[in-house]
């Protein structure tokens, strides 16, 4: 059911006689605290489809059934109190009890957070960290899936990803930037945050990000071992001109056709407000990306980035049907590429085949270690 932010200030729900039971968060006292807890408890249950006498404290969001979907349903709800980062790094109901006692009463919202990289799996011993760079609209969380599939066979791999300026609930059309602003500002603060090797997963339009990226840091010296180019190709200059022109006009309605197409699913109503800030943000990075893609064509550079290239591609994506062949032409920007295919996923395999997607980056970064787990139907 569609929600709006209005509605956030008075959600539905028990009235104060029927308020689940739950315990306060930790470190929160008082009438405050408990009435946080049972907020937060509430929301869940509404998002989730669950009682939310069920939740505890130390419940956490992700492990009690929530997806990058529902926790955006949350962040709308809380815009202006919470913001859809806290939600991902405070993921425990506690946790979100007490961000919501320090919170603004109103809607007086703290400006977007200046730094871009939110953590998703950060072991205390490090060898290298791998950076996720979001698909069109999208978010950090939607690489979470990824980054527990990764820690999963490498406890030592670190992950990041990056929430785009504008892109979360409670931003504006002004916080939007430029994608070559986007890339230093990612580059700088992998230089000032992640001290050793990096690297980079672009999916889909994030692709032309992560080659900008991993651009500016090969450029300051700090290492990059890999560039994952995923669910992309660089599509030839006529496909590139008609996706700018149509991304120029581009509506809700064309986001819900290609997102049903893309992934299968039509649950993308999560209101006026989350409706607005889709189409934008989503015509903002194709727009962006495609720019700098038409680039690569008609002006390529004389010497492509000395760091290896994966393209992967799931065969059933509608994005890149009948036209995967094509992903021998990111030579136009890395010098050294090869494919991995895997066999099913769609175009948003990250999330519907984690697991598939892990293997590939280890395969990448730990060929040895990786020996035994390749992928059935791999395409090298």
């Amino acid at each position: 059911e569609a929600e709006t932010l209005a509605e956030a200030e008075t959600p539905a729900g028990p009235g104060p006689e029927e308020e689940p039971t739950v315990a306060p968060a930790p470190g929160s006292g008082g009438a405050a605290g408990k009435r946080s807890a049972r907020r937060v408890a509430r929301l869940w249950g509404e998002v989730l489809g669950r009682d939310p006498a069920s939740f505890g404290p130390h419940d956490d969001f992700f492990d009690v059934g929530g997806s990058s979907l529902t926790a955006l349903r949350v962040g709308l709800r809380l815009a202006g109190q919470v913001s859809l980062r806290q939600i991902m790094q405070s993921s425990r109901l506690g946790e979100l009890a007490e961000l919501l006692d320090a919170a603004p009463p109103g809607p007086d919202a703290p400006g977007p957070a200046a730094d871009l990289l939110v953590p998703l799996v950060v072991p205390r011993t490090s060898r290298a960290t791998l950076v996720c760079l979001p698909y069109a609209g999208g978010n950090a969380v939607h690489f979470r899936p990824l980054a527990n599939a990764v820690a999963a066979l490498d406890p030592l791999l670190s992950v990041q990803a990056v929430e785009l300026p504008g892109h979360t609930p409670g931003s504006t059309p002004e916080d939007l930037m430029r994608l070559d602003r986007v890339a230093r500002l990612v580059a700088d603060e992998i230089d000032r945050q992640v001290p050793g090797p990096v690297a980079l997963w672009g999916h889909c339009v994030g692709s032309a990000l992560a080659l900008q990226v991993a651009g500016l840091l090969a450029d300051r010296g700090h290492p990059v071992e890999h560039i994952f180019l995923a669910a992309k190709v660089l599509a030839p200059q006529a496909d590139i001109r008609d996706t700018l022109a149509r991304a120029q006009n581009l509506t809700f309605d064309d986001v819900r056709e290609w997102l049903v197409q893309w992934a299968g699913s039509e649950d993308l109503d999560l209101g006026p407000e989350y409706r607005e800030l889709l189409t934008r943000s989503f015509r903002a990075d194709s727009l962006e990306a495609n720019e700098y893609l038409l680039t690569l064509r008609t002006a390529p550079a004389t010497s492509g980035l000395h760091v290896p290239a994966t393209v992967v591609l799931a065969r059933d994506d509608a994005v890149t049907a009948g036209c995967s062949h094509l992903w021998k032409d990111w030579s136009a920007a890395v010098r050294e590429v090869s494919l991995v295919e895997i066999p099913e996923g769609g175009h948003y395999f990250t999330r519907t085949r984690p697991e598939s997607a892990a293997q590939i980056v280890l395969g990448a970064l730990r060929p040895a270690e990786a020996a035994g787990i390749r992928l059935a139907g791999e395409t090298a």
